[in-house]
């Protein structure tokens, strides 16, 4: 008799199931199995080893799944991979990879015809051959960095290294970014292009993963999820933006999509391409060792203007009289400016008699005055309540209202520019007139999409995120600033407003290379990524027991609460160490001197 470990999609570990005379079953097969007495799918791992107890005691597999499913050894290799990096249980990173379904057909709802939206072309930026070449040439497994001059340089690129190739997956880091990708990769590979993300419904996913695994997809294209596409043989990666912390999954396993790409690659001996405008500094300080081959194409020098607000005049309470002039110039010009916002709502009311400055009671943070709806909410978690006319501490009248917001950029260029059609773009809301050339918004809404020509583009007092408890934040604040300029037209100047130039001296000319080697020669001192390894112990709920161990060369920070999520505080440890198997074997001493109801861990945060 056969004897296998099965992986359930559910917290547990591998269960050892005995398999009926003359089954016989190879790593990544999917079976049927008992669990809890109803039967349920379950992926094999492999033989099981010596089993413990009496054999007369352990289940026995129902059968294989009627669809011959298998799922190959290399992704079996990868879940185990994943389960001892990121120390989650087997069955927790299997319900990552492909849900609790796990290929499971359901009745699909007849779907209502859709309206075709206009399609615009993606504009192909001429990239060189023999940077492509570059690429394309080594054999094998390998990672390439491609720091790329702009996003359509980005996808232009990726274009030419898929093109003819099979076995593709591509990675991007939003839901937003499919439609701008699936057009010219539908162009170059038909019907033999699938699309995979979280969104689709469990019938649509296993759709998906039927055409893969009968061999009808050539790529696939799709959120981190994608990742994981069951690809007989894989060929290629590429992750797009690899530097975003959407590749970061935050339920289940927490695994980050880029870090998997690579590590499935050299499980199955494919090629890698990473590529950015903006590269993470994890991944540059791995090409400036030599781990990942740079690509480096020419890049076009990009004017920056920094505004000194304390000592320049200003046209409104919000924008100087330089970014004024650089939105007009563009403007006269037949062009087009963006402003980007820091928040929505319009500014912070604090108290100029006593101080007094509303906090949201669940999160601790600064309350933002929302003018329309006269209210004051919490960015964090939304709780919120009616703005108030007297200080609620004083009851002083003396109330100023500190940074600008969306609602705060809009009043104040509608007054400065009556004439100008403006348009507002958030997560929230979008107003205004579709063509309109002045767009204002926060930054996550429009820096990475837009309308025509942009000559001028602003941010103000960007050096507000640098104060974030966070050794990343100037890194963040560099990387919007890089997909601002990528915005403009060749010709157009950025505008950056601060009250604090000096904190802003490296960023003045965008320089990444500059810049970058600046902050890993800085992370090198203080012992921060890429010269450690970090995870982060959550704990939700009271903790009953806390004794920390000493351990040599591993560094433990905290606990300290933590916002987690909208709304959730939990304490929260760091645990830095000089390696991955120095963090991995420290875990196991940290966590048994905890005692709590809910304990999340995260391997290599963001």
């Amino acid at each position: 008799m056969e004897f296998y470990d099965l992986a359930f999609p559910f917290k547990l570990g591998p269960l050892t199931y005995a398999a009926p005379e003359g089954l016989q079953l190879s790593p990544g097969a999917l079976v049927l199995a008992e669990l809890k007495k109803s039967v349920k799918r379950a992926v094999v791992l492999g033989k099981a080893g010596p089993v413990p107890g009496r054999v007369a005691d352990l289940k026995e597999i129902k059968s294989a799944v009627p669809e011959g499913v298998v799922l190959g050894e290399s992704l079996v290799r990868l879940l185990k991979w994943m389960s001892e990096y990121y120390l989650s249980p087997e069955g927790l990173v299997l319900k990552a990879m492909f849900g609790a379904g796990l290929f499971e057909k359901r009745k699909r709802k007849a779907a209502r015809p859709k309206a075709a939206k206009p399609h615009q072309p993606l504009p192909v930026q001429e990239i060189e051959k023999s940077r492509l070449n570059e690429f394309l040439k080594p054999e094998g497994f390998g990672v390439h960095l491609l720091h790329a001059p702009s996003t359509a340089y980005e996808r232009s690129f990726i274009r030419g290294a898929v093109s003819g190739q099979t076995g593709v997956i591509v990675l991007v880091p939003e839901l937003s970014r499919i439609p701008i990708y699936e057009p010219f990769l539908r162009e170059e590979f038909g019907e033999r292009l699938c699309v995979l993300h979280g969104r689709l419904t469990g019938a649509q996913r296993a759709d998906v993963y039927e055409k893969i695994l009968s061999g009808g997809a050539d790529i696939v294209l799709g959120t981190r999820l994608a990742v994981f596409a069951p690809f007989k043989r894989v060929s290629m990666l590429a992750v797009a933006e690899e530097e975003s912390e959407h590749y970061k999954n935050e339920e289940y396993a927490r695994y980050n999509a880029r870090d998997v790409a690579i590590k499935r690659a050299s499980v199955e001996g494919a090629k890698v391409l990473l590529t950015s405008i903006c590269p993470g500094a994890e991944s540059f300080a791995n090409a400036l060792r030599g781990k990942y081959r740079l690509l480096r194409p020419a890049r076009k020098p990009i004017r920056v203007r920094l505004i000194n607000s304390r000592k320049t005049p200003m046209k409104t309470p919000s924008i100087s009289e330089g970014l004024h002039r650089g939105i007009m110039s563009a403007l006269e010009k037949g062009a087009g400016a963006v402003i980007i916002a820091n928040r929505l709502g319009h500014s912070v009311p604090v108290c100029e008699d006593c101080g007094h400055l509303e906090k949201c009671p669940s999160c601790g943070m600064a309350m933002v005055y929302h003018r329309p709806r006269r209210a004051l909410r919490c960015a964090w978690c939304g709780h919120s309540k009616t703005a108030f006319e007297a200080c609620p501490r004083c009851r002083g009248h003396n109330i100023k209202f500190l940074g600008s917001g969306l609602e705060r950029f809009e009043d104040e260029l509608k007054k400065l520019l009556p004439d100008t059609p403006v348009r507002t773009e958030s997560a929230a809301r979008e107003d205004g007139p579709s063509d309109a050339r002045l767009v204002i918004g926060t930054k996550r809404a429009i820096p990475r999409k837009g309308r025509g020509e942009v000559l001028a583009a602003g941010v103000i007092n960007p050096e507000g995120a640098f104060f974030h408890p966070d050794f990343r934040a100037r890194e963040r604040v560099f990387r919007e600033l890089c997909y601002l300029a990528d915005r403009l037209t060749e010709g157009g100047t950025l505008y950056i407003q601060t009250s604090e130039p000096a904190l802003l001296k490296n960023l003045k000319t965008l320089d990444y290379e500059s810049f970058i080697k600046a902050e890993l020669a800085e992370r090198k001192i203080l012992g921060y990524p890429p010269f450690s390894k970090t995870g982060l112990i959550m704990v939700e709920g009271p903790i009953k027991k806390l004794e920390l161990p000493a351990l040599e060369n591993v560094e433990i920070l905290g606990p300290a609460m933590r916002l987690i999520k909208k709304g959730e505080k939990a304490s929260v440890l760091m645990v830095k160490a000089s390696s991955s198997k120095e963090l991995k074997e420290a875990f196991p001493a940290i966590l048994k001197g905890i005692k709590a109801e809910k304990i999340t861990v995260d391997i290599d945060p963001v």
